[in-house]
């Protein structure tokens, strides 16, 4: 049994032949009733359908072919913006420096903890993006080995170019800044950090 499509199809391209033929033929009367040719016009007639159909199927068929390399073409990869990290918290090198933030449109920050008494003394430290944690266990993000530090003792958060706020996180040992106990507050470049009898230095630089 033929499909309903190509049925469909079939009757369509009769119905259209059926008119092209009396439409020919009442051109070719006409035509020739007015002295002109009748064999030319008529043939134009009944072409002229069909080349439509033909410009339109070309024109069709380019379009499709340029949704398709568009579809087939990969999306660009976002631009990631790296930054170099130099040193480790835990080599023993004497100068560590970290990118804290640098993001499209900020400045860029470098903070640092100089150990001004205590293990390592004239270490600097870089603090990272978000939180930096300091204790003396290894999980910390930076370790202090001192007797007088805790576990996880402080943290550093970096709230913005140039903003950052110490948070003591220990019950038994203290955190002083400018020798005033604290069990938060905001630091900046140059304020005097203790953690027990660990002496730190904050630095901080916009660049």
């Amino acid at each position: 049994m033929m499909p309903k499509e190509l049925l469909l199809l079939i009757i369509a391209i009769m119905l259209l032949l059926g008119i092209q033929i009396f439409t020919s033929i009442i051109v070719y009367r006409d035509a020739k009733g007015k002295g002109f040719s009748p064999e030319l016009w008529t043939v134009l007639n009944f072409l002229m359908p069909f080349i439509g159909l033909l410009i339109y199927f070309v024109v069709n068929t380019g379009k499709s072919q340029d949704e398709i390399s568009q579809r087939m073409e990969p999306p660009m990869p976002p631009i990631v913006e790296t930054t170099q990290v130099q040193g480790s918290e835990r080599d023993l090198s004497n100068r560590e420096t970290r990118v804290v933030r640098k993001t499209k449109g900020e400045p860029k920050t470098i903070a640092e903890l100089y150990v001004k008494k205590g293990p390592r003394e004239g270490h600097r430290h870089g603090l990272k993006e978000g939180n930096t944690k300091i204790g003396f266990a290894p999980g910390n993000d930076i370790i202090i080995e001192d007797e007088t530090v805790s576990k996880e003792h402080a943290i550093i958060q970096c709230k913005g170019a140039g903003e950052f706020l110490i948070i003591n996180l220990s019950l038994k040992n203290k955190v002083r800044v400018n020798g005033e106990e604290i069990s938060s507050q905001e630091i900046k470049d140059g304020d005097k950090i203790e953690l027990g009898e660990v002496g730190l230095v904050f630095l901080c630089r916009i660049l």
